[in-house]
């Protein structure tokens, strides 16, 4: 089964850190996506998406990310349904795992040289020893 969507757009509002009981921080925001054909009058037309991000890529998005600032999330599809006033109700929003900065020069109030190259929170994500790898050689070194 494949639950996967990635989309990009801007946010329609600021992002509202949150921190559940347990002290887990969470954040829900919604994402507006135009749609690539106009309306005949020439508006454009667009898409709401809700979404939620939790633990530290909530902390990341609430602290980088405003309304109108454009933002590309991976994500799953999850449906939430619930009984109000003797009514069944439902709800589609994103599971963001993954977000994405997409904005350009022009979509920043901040200048370039006031933003680190990589958010202070994202350094050294990615830093591992080569030297801890095994290099395989062939087909047959692969343990699967």
């Amino acid at each position: 089964m494949l639950n996967h969507i990635t989309i990009q757009g801007r946010l329609t509002a600021d992002p509202e850190l949150k921190t559940t009981d347990e002290g887990v921080s969470y954040c829900r925001f919604t994402i507006a996506v135009d749609r690539p054909k106009k309306q005949e009058n020439g508006e454009k037309i667009a898409d709401f998406f809700n979404c939620i991000v939790w633990n530290k890529t909530a902390e990341i998005v609430a602290k980088w990310f405003g309304k109108g600032k454009w933002i590309t999330i991976v994500g799953a599809l999850r449906n939430y349904t619930w009984m109000k006033d003797d009514e069944k109700r439902t709800s589609t929003q994103i599971l963001v795992k993954e977000v994405h900065f997409s904005g350009g020069k022009s979509d920043s109030s901040i200048a370039k040289s006031d933003l680190p190259a990589t958010p202070p929170e994202l350094e050294g994500i990615n830093d591992f020893n080569l030297d801890e790898f095994e290099e395989i050689l062939s087909g047959e070194d692969v343990p699967f």
